[in-house]
């Protein structure tokens, strides 16, 4: 694991384009073009950034480039994103069904909170489109239970009605880490272990709801994340190393002010993970760009005429901004 690192990546990324341009094109001249989501997209931003010469432009979908430890603005996000698509009442279910679970934990009642949930992983935004939380909010509004937490344990028992138990302790979260196999389903089909890695020693990139304004309790901190990286790496991955790992990331690449040309960043106006991407940019060929009303990045998604007019806007730039890159800024606008 100790080689595994974004700029190990970025030299495998530059090797395999080494090969496609020699041993496949037959082109070492042939313009490249990186494309990816997510995390593909990071790499995508970040290979044109070290390595200009060699690739011709880049651009990214909900690429996050900003390294943090303590990414609390996720939880508040969903909760406005919850009260913009829903409403407030749907919000309140929510947060008063998390606080009671809390104060039932407090009161020594854990057993109580299992048995009603089955230990459900709490993945209200599974479905990530404004309909699907406008009929999550909907469906939580119609149950007539009566207390918020008896709403929530409804909402988890229909989602997960094939399944008896679904384990989601400390424990179990860590499991799926531990197994240092590399032909283990969960590595070799998930990547569980070497994502979780990365996000200890580079990223960091915790989804936490600490801050009193997240509709989903206050329990989740970022030291729970650096139990977890300790507990599946061992007592050398301490506070300070996932610290100075996110510090380390930001400086190498830039965070907020990357200073790189001939990219496009692609983000969603209700996806929280803009908030670690670059939604307004301007440089030498480059720009970003936001979906209005968007809750996922679907640019990357082939063209139809029923598209929103602001995807179909965002793909015309994008398209003129790749026809900029392979003609070195010759050619046509695309609309």
């Amino acid at each position: 694991m100790r080689f595994l690192s974004v700029e190990q990546t970025l030299i495998d990324i530059i090797e395999w384009i080494y090969h496609l341009r020699n041993e496949v094109v037959g082109d070492p001249n042939a313009k490249v073009i990186l494309h990816g989501l997510g995390y593909g997209g990071t790499l995508a931003i970040w290979a044109r950034q070290r390595f200009p010469n060699l690739i011709d432009g880049a651009y990214g979908s909900a690429a996050s480039v900003i390294a943090k430890v303590n990414f609390f603005e996720y939880g508040e996000d969903m909760g406005n994103t919850i009260r913009t698509f829903g409403h407030d009442d749907c919000f309140g279910v929510i947060w008063r069904g998390f606080r009671t679970a809390e104060n039932l934990v407090d009161a020594g009642l854990y057993d109580h909170i299992s048995e009603m949930f089955q230990s459900f992983e709490a993945q209200i935004f599974g479905q990530a489109t404004y309909d699907a939380v406008a009929q999550m909010c909907a469906e939580l509004e119609a149950d007539p239970a009566e207390t918020a937490l008896e709403v929530l344990a409804n909402f988890f028992g229909r989602r997960y009605a094939a399944v008896d138990c679904v384990p989601y302790d400390f424990e179990a979260q860590v499991e799926g880490g531990l197994n240092e196999d590399v032909d283990f389903p969960t590595n070799a089909e998930f990547g569980i272990r070497q994502r979780l890695y990365q996000l200890c020693t580079e990223f960091g990139w915790f989804l936490t709801s600490s801050t009193g304004d997240s509709p989903f309790g206050t329990r989740i901190t970022y030291r729970y994340f650096l139990e977890t990286c300790r507990a599946v790496f061992g007592d050398w991955m301490t506070e300070d190393i996932v610290y100075e790992g996110v510090r380390l990331t930001n400086l190498h690449f830039g965070a907020d002010d990357p200073r790189v040309t001939n990219v496009v960043f692609v983000n969603a106006e209700f996806d929280p993970t803009r908030l670690l991407s670059i939604t307004n940019y301007t440089n030498t060929f480059a720009n970003a760009f936001v979906i209005d009303r968007a809750v996922v990045a679907l640019d990357w998604m082939t063209p139809t005429d029923n598209d929103p007019e602001a995807m179909q806007r965002i793909q015309r730039e994008i398209e003129f901004y790749i026809n900029l890159w392979v003609t070195d800024g010759f050619g046509p606008r695309s609309d």
